[in-house]
């Protein structure tokens, strides 16, 4: 699940997250309404979840976890992409002066590549699957990391991940996909 609506999604503002996401970036309030909604309009009984420590995300799962009285654990390896040098910058001159689907491989200056962001969410997987086996987990985080995660869990190729960012058919604020 992607957390719920900032005022980043409703405002239209055209900004990278700050990198203090892990304190700011609360979600808007509309967002926490749709949020429980959510978790009562989940069919699925969930066992626990596992969220990234950012405050929107943690905000979620706080909501998530109330209505469907389950334990949160936080992950790091779930945090959204680390954009280093363009955070808090306009994404249009992000988008035109970097580029992740040219190369998986290629970083920021002081941030992630898609490859290390993949490695990461792995971790945070891999470590939930030796400990839950059998158990529906619900996973919290963010657009890129969620995108990753069904790439590993779905085997997608690299192509279908560039597709899926190029048509803007990425996980919405708030959406639940079921990935297994």
């Amino acid at each position: 699940m992607r957390h719920g609506k900032t005022r980043y999604q409703e405002e239209g503002l055209n900004k990278i997250y700050p990198r203090n996401s892990l304190t700011s970036i609360p979600l808007s309030q509309n967002g926490k309404e749709e949020i429980k909604k959510k978790a009562k309009e989940l069919k699925e009984k969930i066992d626990i979840i596992y969220s990234s420590d950012f405050l929107r995300t943690r905000q979620t799962a706080q909501l998530m976890a109330k209505e469907l009285n389950v334990e949160v654990k936080l992950k790091k390896e779930f945090r959204d992409i680390d954009l280093g040098s363009f955070h808090g910058k306009n994404k249009r001159e992000f988008k035109e002066r970097f580029s992740f689907l040219k190369d998986f491989s290629v970083a920021p200056e002081g941030g992630e590549s898609y490859e290390d962001l993949e490695r990461r969410a792995l971790r945070g997987v891999l470590e939930i699957e030796k400990n839950h086996q059998g158990e529906n987990i619900l996973i919290i985080s963010h657009g890129d990391t969620l995108l990753f995660l069904e790439k590993i869990i779905k085997g997608l190729k690299k192509e279908e991940v560039k597709e899926i960012k190029e048509t803007g058919k990425g996980f919405l604020p708030g959406e639940i996909r079921k990935l297994s």
